[in-house]
């Protein structure tokens, strides 16, 4: 676990947006996907379950 996940997790929790979250870092949203997955993997669990909004 490195401070970037870390700052990505909470931006992520904070913006409840992978691509606002992206715009916000400076990243793309496959980076920020990215590093939650890696540091899912690295913690064994879960962090941010996706649900499909109804248009």
């Amino acid at each position: 676990m490195d401070d970037e996940q870390l700052l990505t997790f909470i931006t992520v929790f904070e913006l409840n947006n992978y691509s606002r979250t992206a715009d916000h870092l400076n990243l793309t949203q496959p980076a920020v996907t990215a590093r939650i997955q890696k540091l899912e993997n690295e913690l064994d669990c879960k962090l941010f379950y996706r649900i499909s909004l109804p248009l």
